[in-house]
């Protein structure tokens, strides 16, 4: 009998020349993308970005990156094109990626909307990961999380390799080494001799060790699987909860911090939230059996945010305000972009004329949502609200973009060319029309990695014309204890520089 997860993504569309891969069926290969092509896509492949595939054990993995088939402006985005990388684009990308988390340096430069006044924008947040290079002790409370995770990293590991990566015999040793790897390296930043920096650095190493060892992107699998049940009965449902809500902006926000649970990085609070049987096997996959209990799930997280205590709860201040442009920072896959996607729907309906970019990583970080997947994954939630999703996107209400980052946090002063150069056309030719106005911008900052361990200051750096939404569950010990919060406890922060 096919996993069930599987059986739904295979009733999506029909899929031709199968390879079983233990109980379960698999395309050999990415079909390619385009509008007359659209029906023969499978779920699954669809949600498996960079589709890397093995070639032998000493080629480590090779991709094929499709053109992205939502219209995207011109002067901003230059089409990708198709593109075949084997091992040596493999070494290429370790040495583009920075130790500050961009995935193209040369293309990266500060974020439009910083203010370039006194006191300049860090990313470091006060209070979480400010005293990360120079406190032995906050260092190694840090590795503890950090190596906590291995559990998860494992168990998504076998699960990619078997879904993707069936003929790849290496592929599982590779891990193994990279983890050792991995292991003594926190091991030096845990030491009285460490002489890194931020967590950013010790975040964005990890990502440049992964792909040394030809392992881009080990939570590929439970961000495909999970994407697919999102993208079709969770997002119908949410929507219309939100559609018919008597505060639609309220509803927004709270699937939003509902959805942000839901991250490979912090397993065990999934556990805790949900409970064992919406699990199948190892919990730490978090990989849900089908979309009944992914809504079982979802409803227990909406519960839990319901019942938590707010650390910060300037939702009344949010309603207050109107924004003509916004610029959503997305975190994690599944739920998550799920409920950042329905919040750019929100905040485009709300405010005429209004535009709203969704933000992602352009390589793959943890269970982080990438460009690829973000475009895929709005592609089929359109299919299901033709006259809001599908309108926005045709008319330039919503663009998706890269931020050109590699990292599960958020270093503005690196941003990437996609996201920059959008923002630096809407706040400039755009705002011509407004008879030399400013255009109110919000900037929203999604999940732990993106609005806690980093920017929690975010809002004394902007301009004056914009505000800044940091939006998490606080689902670590260690962020709970450094913000004087409880875990669960939900964060809707709205700062500026006025």
């Amino acid at each position: 009998m096919f996993c069930l997860v599987e059986i739904f993504v295979r009733k999506l569309v029909g899929i031709q020349h199968p390879i079983k891969i233990g109980q379960s069926f698999f395309p050999h290969n990415t079909f390619a993308r385009s509008r007359g092509t659209r029906a023969n896509i499978t779920a699954m492949t669809r949600y498996s970005t960079h589709a890397f595939t093995s070639t032998s054990s000493s080629s480590y993995l090779s991709s094929q990156r499709q053109p992205a088939p939502l219209t995207r402006r011109k002067s901003c985005h230059p089409q990708r094109g198709l593109m075949n990388k084997f091992a040596a684009d493999e070494v290429m990308e370790v040495e583009t990626i920075s130790i500050d988390g961009s995935a193209k340096p040369s293309e990266a430069s500060p974020f439009p909307l910083l203010s370039n006044k006194q006191p300049l924008y860090t990313h470091v947040s006060p209070g979480v990961c400010d005293m990360h290079a120079s406190d032995v002790t906050i260092r190694a409370a840090w590795v503890v999380l950090l190596r906590s995770q291995h559990a998860s990293h494992r168990a998504n590991a076998k699960r990619t390799k078997d879904m993707f990566h069936e003929e790849d015999e290496s592929f599982l040793d590779r891990y193994h080494e990279w983890e050792a790897k991995y292991d003594d390296f926190l091991s030096r930043v845990e030491s009285d001799s460490y002489q890194g920096g931020t967590l950013l650095n010790v975040v964005s190493e990890k990502e440049k060790l992964l792909r040394e060892y030809g392992l881009p992107d080990l939570f590929r699998a439970v961000k495909a699987a999970e994407n697919a049940l999102c993208s079709d009965v969770l997002f119908q449902s949410l929507r219309d909860d939100v559609d018919n809500s008597e505060d639609s902006l309220k509803a927004s926000i709270e699937i939003a911090l509902a959805g942000n649970l839901f991250d490979a990085g912090a397993a065990q609070a999934v556990q805790n939230v949900v409970g064992g049987t919406a699990f199948k096997g190892d919990s730490n996959k978090f990989a849900f059996k089908n979309s009944e209990d992914l809504q079982f799930a979802f409803e227990a997280s909406r519960r839990r945010v319901r019942n938590s205590e707010w650390l910060c709860d300037d939702l009344d201040k949010l309603r207050a305000n109107e924004y003509d442009r916004v610029c959503v920072f997305c975190d994690n896959a599944g739920a998550d972009v799920l409920g950042m996607t329905l919040l750019a729907r929100e905040l485009a309906k709300r405010t005429k004329g209004a535009k709203v970019a969704l933000v992602a990583n352009e390589l793959a970080a943890l269970n982080d949502v990438t460009i690829n997947e973000l475009e895929e994954f709005y592609e089929a939630c359109e299919q299901h609200d033709r006259n809001c999703l599908r309108q926005y996107r045709e008319n330039g209400k919503i663009v998706l973009l890269s931020s050109g980052q590699s990292s599960t946090l958020l270093n503005l002063n690196t941003t990437g060319k996609d996201v920059n150069d959008w923002v630096k056309f809407e706040d400039t030719v755009s705002r011509s029309d407004m008879e030399g106005g400013k255009l109110r911008w919000l900037v929203v900052l999604d999940g732990m990695g993106r609005s806690l361990e980093s920017n929690w200051e975010c809002g004394k750096y902007v301009q004056p014309h914009v505000d800044v939404l940091n939006l998490a569950m606080v689902k670590s010990e260690i962020n709970a204890n450094r913000l004087g919060a409880n875990v669960y406890d939900c964060v809707c922060k709205l700062s500026n520089s006025r």
